[in-house]
């Protein structure tokens, strides 16, 4: 019995094919664990300014993670979630509550703390 030529290219054509696909690059997700930073911490009459990086965007404030906590001790017990009135990428600007004199103030950016840094009134 004859075997097709066809068929005996094609088997070996199938597996060599095989091993290419095998070897191919695959597609990775690159995974980014970057924690904001803050750098300054201001204060004017009327409002806190915060100077750093990887704030993101801000969106969905508190419900999605996205605030500034004031007030809360080393352990990060005690603080108030505050809503930022201007939110970028390397800026963020609140009004100053007025029941706020001093104390840590740190960003939460989805959920992810911050540095802390003191906060004192001028």
């Amino acid at each position: 019995m004859r075997s097709n030529p066809a068929i005996r290219l094609l088997v070996p054509l199938l597996f060599l094919l095989s091993v290419l696909a095998a070897c191919a690059p695959q597609q990775q997700t690159v995974a980014t664990n970057v924690l904001p930073t803050i750098f300054s911490v201001r204060t004017d009459d009327a409002d806190i300014l915060i100077q750093g990086r990887y704030f993101g965007t801000g969106e969905d404030g508190v419900s999605g993670g996205n605030y500034v906590e004031i007030g809360a001790d080393l352990t990060g017990e005690g603080g108030t979630a505050y809503e930022a009135d201007d939110w970028t990428d390397k800026r963020i600007r609140l009004a100053l509550p007025d029941n706020v004199a001093s104390g840590s103030v740190r960003v939460f950016v989805n959920g992810q703390p911050s540095n802390v840094l003191p906060l004192s009134r001028h």
